[in-house]
Order: structure tokens, then C-alpha cells, then sequence
């Protein structure tokens, strides 16, 4: 969650330290990785590129522990109240297990069945039987994710964190190639709180060019045809964008054809339901690289790393 990435940070930097010349991890929690120039080009090359990918996914935080055991919460990040109710979280590094419960619907009023309610309305049941028996599993300023399962559905995945461990997955598997430029790879932090750990970054590798390693929404209703798309459809889309990105980069003698292909493979499957409370869907990726880190986004139970849940 937000403000809480240690546990994904350990996990990236443990995969990815024996391809790095330099690693550090900023004031903010950012993880930098410097990538030295390995290759030459027939064109002049930045001396510096800086690709991103955050590491933190929506979630909530523990603001009260009430008489009765049950928590109360708030959302970090964007979240849709529609898609809260019963959703499933783990609560804390000990991972309790909850789940999200509101008034039964015998007991609303006709005008709060006809609203959407608020996260205030909303608490975590966890099985405890009063606030001293919650406060032995938790505690107030703990963090919760949503407890989502890996699945695939015909031919596409769903699971959760896809945005933005999908493109975390995308460059710690650059980080094995070589370019004639120095690569920043920079894993941030707060990107779901206001794109914190990027602009920090930004400043402190000062790069020549950046790109953001990102996920898009899918509209099923193609409501906005020009800004968003199908699942599936997407990674058509993806890759008229990226070639675009890719000629200029061709101007500039930024990368050469054959170290790139791999990546715009990548980021041109990755298409699905932007930040929905837990559930994202995405193309399957086991194409998209044979290397470890796509190979633990895939198998993992959550749709993120099995580590990481």
C-alpha cells in the first residue's frame, strides 16, 4: 500500500541486485537501480534514460478500533466506494484475515439503498469479539490490502496490483539487457497518493529522457474511445502509442531495434480495469518475457508475487 512498499522493495531489489552497477533507496522510500552504458550505437545516445514503475497498490489504513472488535478504515488512494462491500483484505504485517462489512440491507432505510455509502459507513469485520482482542492482531496506523485471488478467465487474468507490478515486472526484466545509455530504473513509491516518489526521483537522477512503466483502464462500454479501451483490445492500441515513443526515440539513437522489442511486447499487452478495489485484469503476460519477475507475477496467487501477499 502507499507509504508501506518495504515488503515489495525487498523482494525487487533481492531479483534484480546482480544486474545493477549501483542501487540506493532514497529519503522517500524510492528504489534507484543504475544500469551503466553496455552497448554502442551508430546514432548519439542520452546519457542518461530514467524508466519508472511504482511499486505501491491501492489499499486502507486502520483508524480506529471500535467496542465491539470491528475496524474502521480509510482509503489510500483512489478507490471506487461502489466496489468495496465484501471485499476481502488482509489487515497489518500479520496478514489477519477480514472482511469488509456494512448494515445489513434489512436494516437500511430506503434512502441508503438508493446511495452509495460511504467508507464511513464501512468496517472490517476480523473475528474479534471486543477492541482488546483486535488490538492483539492490530492496531491503529495499520495498513490493509485487498485479499484478491489470481485467476484466469478465458484469455485474460485477474487478480490485483497488476497497476503497477506488471510494470515493475516490464523493467526488472530490462534491467538484464544492455543500451548504449546509462538506465536509471527507479522503483517509487506513493504513485496511488499523488505521483510522489517519481518527482522526487525525477530530481534526483535528473535524466536525459524519462518514460513511466504504466498501466491504462479498460472501458468495456467505450464510453471514451480515444482515452480508454478493451480488454484485449488494448495492446493494439499500445503499440500505435509506442511507436510513436519508439521513432523518436530512433531520432535521438536512444535504443537500438533489437534491445527494445522485448519491452514494447511487454508494455503493449498490459491492458485492464484500472485500480478496481482489488481486481484488475490484464492479458496474460507469460509471453511478455521468460525471466523470473513475469514468471512471479504470473504464478502468484494474487496476481502480484506470492511474496508479497
Amino acid at each position: 500500500v502507499s507509504g508501506h512498499e518495504d515488503e515489495v522493495r525487498s523482494f525487487i531489489y533481492s531479483k534484480i541486485r546482480d544486474f545493477a552497477d549501483e542501487c540506493r533507496v532514497d529519503a522517500l522510500g524510492n528504489l534507484i537501480v543504475l544500469r551503466k552504458a553496455r552497448a554502442t550505437s551508430a546514432k548519439p545516445a542520452p546519457a542518461r534514460v530514467m524508466l519508472a514503475a511504482h511499486m505501491d497498490e491501492i489499499g486502507l489504513m486502520i483508524t480506529d478500533i471500535a467496542k465491539n472488535g470491528t475496524l474502521k478504515f480509510l482509503p489510500i488512494g483512489g478507490i471506487d466506494p461502489r466496489l468495496m462491500l465484501a471485499k476481502k483484505v488482509l489487515v497489518g504485517d500479520k496478514k489477519v484475515p477480514g472482511v469488509i462489512g456494512v448494515t445489513p440491507i434489512h436494516k437500511l432505510e430506503r434512502h441508503d439503498m438508493e446511495q452509495v455509502l460511504k467508507h464511513e459507513q464501512l468496517s472490517i469485520e476480523i473475528g474479534a469479539t471486543s477492541d482488546s482482542e483486535a488490538g492483539k492482531l492490530t492496531h491503529v496506523g495499520d495498513y490493509a490490502t485487498f485479499d484478491t485471488a489470481y485467476e484466469e478467465l478465458g484469455g485474460i487474468a485477474k487478480g490485483k496490483a497488476f497497476d503497477d507490478r506488471a510494470g515493475c515486472a516490464v523493467l526488472m526484466e530490462l534491467l538484464k539487457e544492455d543500451f548504449p545509455f546509462d538506465l536509471y530504473a527507479v522503483f517509487t513509491v506513493q504513485e496511488e497518493v499523488g505521483l510522489r516518489g517519481a518527482q522526487v526521483a525525477a530530481y534526483a537522477v535528473e535524466p536525459d529522457c524519462a518514460i513511466a512503466l504504466e498501466g491504462t483502464i479498460a472501458d468495456q462500454d467505450q464510453r471514451a474511445e480515444f482515452w480508454t479501451g478493451q480488454l484485449g483490445a488494448n495492446a493494439r492500441r499500445h503499440r500505435e502509442a509506442h511507436r510513436g515513443v519508439v521513432g523518436r526515440a530512433d531520432e535521438l539513437g536512444a535504443r537500438p531495434d533489437e534491445q527494445v522489442g522485448g519491452a514494447e511486447q511487454s508494455v503493449a499487452q498490459v491492458g485492464h480495469d484500472h485500480d478496481a478495489v482489488g481486481e484488475e485484469s490484464v492479458e496474460p503476460l507469460e509471453e511478455a518475457a521468460d525471466g523470473e519477475g513475469l514468471a512471479g507475477v504470473r504464478n502468484a496467487e494474487c496476481g502480484a508475487w506470492s511474496e508479497l501477499r
